[in-house]
């Protein structure tokens, strides 16, 4: 799994498709950790942005501080 592999808390899977992704300005994604996801259904981009960041700030509350390993990870 990409998430133990690269040592990270979570990770953020974006659709792409037809009228998703790229030629559109609409998307959808999935955030994934080790016990859990959640969908985040099809929205504007920045809709989206603003609900992956909600979703980082809310696991973050339940869960504390996040552990060294949640850093930036460059390809």
């Amino acid at each position: 799994l990409k998430l133990t592999g690269k040592r990270l808390n979570m990770i953020v899977a974006n659709q792409v498709g037809t009228r998703l992704g790229f030629d559109d300005d609409d998307n959808q994604a999935v955030v994934l950790w080790a016990d859990g996801q959640h969908a985040l259904g099809r929205k504007s981009k920045g809709d989206l942005a603003r609900e992956i960041v909600a979703v980082i700030a809310e696991r973050r509350r339940e869960h504390g501080a996040l552990p060294p390993a949640a850093r930036l990870v460059q390809p």
